[in-house]
């Protein structure tokens, strides 16, 4: 094992001494690998950013929809308050009709037995 592993590491060695902008040693791809971690960085704090707002733009949405909720409920409340105050209204004006036109009825009425009572006395 000793002596692949040997054999190995020179071969390796010779490419690299000859081939010195090639690999890992490289400022090149220092550079590129640089340029492609400063990237990576840049995206990820765009990507917090966005969360950032994003989480933002939540919290403002469940307080309105929260403030929502509360005037819906004063507007239930409110329309059921109006709604029994016209029927109370329309039973009190349907009561008013009811006794105006038995009043007036009972006007006719004792205005026919006057007349009815006038022509009998009138008649003896």
């Amino acid at each position: 094992m000793e002596k692949t592993f040997t054999r190995e590491i020179s071969s390796l060695m010779h490419f690299y001494n000859t081939h010195p902008n090639e690999g890992l040693s490289s400022e090149k791809s220092t550079e590129i690998m640089t340029a492609k971690v400063d990237d990576l960085k840049s995206v990820l704090g765009s990507n917090i950013r966005l969360m950032l707002k994003r989480e933002s733009n939540i919290e403002a949405l469940m307080q309105k929809t929260e403030q929502m909720e509360i005037e819906a409920n004063i507007f239930t409340k409110n329309t059921q308050l109006a709604r029994k105050k016209v029927e109370k209204d329309e039973n009190k004006l349907s009561s008013h009709i009811k006794c105006g036109l038995f009043c007036f009825f009972f006007f006719l009425l004792t205005l026919l037995t006057l007349k009815i009572l006038d022509i009998s006395d009138s008649d003896s």
